[in-house]
């Protein structure tokens, strides 16, 4: 949702405000813009697809493992006498190990609707009781990539495996045994890469106290109070690999594939805030200002595959009605 389109919403709200406050004295409506710095995104590690491929003994033999049948990784039983076939496998096993992304600057620009009723007045401070409201939609993607030669933010690892056949190729008569870590094997081929997204809707409502003091033709406030933190985070990884056969070892062994997994989290998270502003009074009932604000989150929003921290510092820039 774009920034005009947020503050459409908020617009609505605005006017309801409006109304139900238009016959009280001592309320005001604030109405303006925030830009809030975000950090990055925390994406977490995730291993290249757990299951192993199911082709014969010329591949291909992936990324991740191999599985061929229940004998995976046992000894080589005494078997009778046969025919036996030993073919050195190479197999590749690859982990993103996780990282960051950020989230671009247009995306920290929200509308802000706000209310405030004066209380009580102690000395030169008039204490009010405020509440606002925020909508942000921040958004982050980022694609790495990385090979057996480079790996990039990855682990990539690989091993030499001994197959072993009897009596032709069955599958339960094939035994995967073995298995030494081995320098990648020039001509491999093997590429791969990974896609994170991650976009949340973030509405922030807060109420607290706030004390201002009147001069001429400016007022200084200083707020402070709860908040609560209502987040909607939808987020993916997407993994692609593609790889090609080593002459005179697998030949036969080309193959690739994608994988997407999307995760969704919804979050309800009390935070406190603090805010200081100065505002410049145009006539009696309006004013224009700004104000610097920090926000305190005590938990990261997000899901199993990413999250952010939303404690950080925020400008925002607001015109005031006063009723």
């Amino acid at each position: 949702m774009n920034f005009m389109k947020k503050l459409g919403v908020l617009a609505l709200l605005a006017q309801a405000v409006a109304v139900s406050a238009a016959d009280n004295n001592g309320w005001s409506m604030r109405l303006g813009a925030s830009y809030r710095s975000f950090q990055d995104v925390d994406f977490n590690s995730v291993p290249f697809r757990n299951w192993g491929n199911q082709a014969g003994v010329t591949g291909p033999f992936g990324v991740q493992g191999y599985a061929l049948n229940p004998v995976y990784g046992l000894p080589i039983p005494a078997l009778p006498p046969a025919p036996k076939i030993v073919v050195v496998v190479p197999v590749q096993e690859v982990m993103y190990n996780g990282g960051t992304g950020d989230i671009d600057s247009e995306e920290g620009f929200a509308p802000v609707i706000g209310v405030a009723k004066e209380l009580v007045q102690v000395g030169p401070f008039i204490l009010s009781l405020a509440a606002n409201l925020q909508y942000y939609s921040p958004e982050s993607d980022s694609t790495e990539r990385g090979n057996m030669v480079d790996a990039g933010n990855f682990t990539a690892t690989q091993y030499t495996y001994n197959l072993w056949t009897f009596g032709g190729v069955p599958p339960d008569m094939l035994i995967f045994s073995g298995g030494v870590a081995v320098p990648p094997i020039p001509g491999s081929g093997t590429q791969f890469s990974l896609q994170n997204r991650f976009d949340m809707d973030l509405w922030v409502l807060d109420a607290g106290l706030e004390a201002r003091t009147d001069f001429d033709c400016f007022s200084l406030n200083l707020a402070l109070g709860p908040s609560l933190n209502i987040t909607n985070v939808e987020t993916s990884q997407t993994q692609q690999a593609s790889w090609a056969g080593i002459p005179g070892i697998d030949a036969g062994a080309t193959g690739s594939y994608s994988q997407k997994v999307t995760d969704r989290e919804t979050d309800f998270i009390p935070g406190l805030y603090g805010a200081i502003g100065i505002s410049f009074n145009l006539n009696e009932k309006w004013a224009v200002g700004a104000e610097y604000r920090y926000d305190w989150v005590n938990e990261e929003p997000g899901t199993d595959q990413g999250k952010i921290d939303l404690t950080g510092s925020s400008a925002q820039l607001k015109v005031t009605y006063k009723f």
